[in-house]
């Protein structure tokens, strides 16, 4: 019988039992993926991350679980790993190394505790839906009319970005979740809808095992790029603000750069510590 512990970290908020909840495996030399594509399954969360020792010149490397797949890069794990290292350590930055290679992430303290992580991603790749009406039906009849471009982000998680009717068809919104997880456009949906300099968002992930995601910092990157492209919003900062229809409202801070730079985060608070016994 050997114990592996865990750290419980709420993401993207600085309140105990809101933002998103990640399980963060601490030492994971002795798990083999199949296991720990076992024990995401078993925590059922949105994602489970796995500490491994640096390989490619990190300070640690990661996987990600959600309880039916891997996944090569996702916000919320990156962030509250680098959150529950810097616990650790007196650590500015902390390089992870990912399936999408080497994530950096920002460390801030303030008076001596943490106060915030943020993390630099990949650059997203964008390309349009070659079947938007599918995605658009699932999501009737609160998102655009079928016919309007919808397109794909790609930072090493695919998704789809997509504009509700309003801020009040976003909240009202009961998609077709069977509908949504035989989509093959995307691995998570992200409706979207902007309130002045504000962004609302909801993400559904059925296709690997996430109905609703209370908060996505995968797709709050590519969310917030695609508004600055179409010129919705000017380069700089903006925040994202998702999980409130689950009772976890989430605040993902995001900022495109001039060049197209994506920096992500927020905060994380630690909620719980245990192990399993295998």
């Amino acid at each position: 019988m050997t114990q592996f512990r865990y750290v419980l970290v709420d993401v993207f908020t600085d309140t105990p039992l809101t933002g998103n909840p990640l399980a963060v495996f601490t030492n994971a030399r002795r798990l083999e993926p199949e296991r720990m594509a076992r024990i995401a399954n078993e925590m059922h969360l949105s994602e489970t991350v796995f500490l491994l020792p640096a390989e490619s010149g990190g300070d640690a490397r990661v996987r990600i679980f959600t309880p039916q797949s891997e996944l090569p890069f996702a916000g919320h794990p990156v962030a509250g790993a680098a959150w529950v290292i810097a616990r650790t350590v007196a650590l500015g930055r902390i390089t992870l190394e990912t399936g999408m290679g080497l994530v950096p992430v920002e460390v801030e303290r303030l008076d001596g505790s943490l106060s915030r992580v943020v993390m630099t991603q990949p650059r997203p790749e964008f390309t349009l839906a070659r079947d938007p009406d599918a995605i658009l039906a699932a999501l009737a009849p609160h998102a655009p009319a079928p016919g309007e471009g919808v397109e794909i982000g790609d930072n090493g998680v695919r998704v789809a970005l997509v504009p509700a009717k309003s801020r009040r068809s976003l909240a009202s919104l009961k998609p077709d979740l069977g509908a949504l997880a035989r989509s093959e456009e995307a691995q998570t949906i992200c409706v979207w809808s902007l309130d002045g300099p504000d962004v609302h968002a909801r993400v559904f992930a059925p296709a690997v095992g996430v109905n609703e995601d209370p908060a996505t910092g995968s797709a709050a990157g590519p969310l917030g790029a695609l508004l600055v492209r179409r010129g919705l919003l000017p380069p700089g900062p903006l925040r994202v603000f998702q999980g409130a229809e689950l009772g976890r409202p989430s605040v993902i801070d995001v900022e495109i750069g001039m060049e197209g730079d994506v920096r992500v985060g927020g905060a994380c608070v630690v909620v719980g510590r245990g192990f399993l016994e295998l």
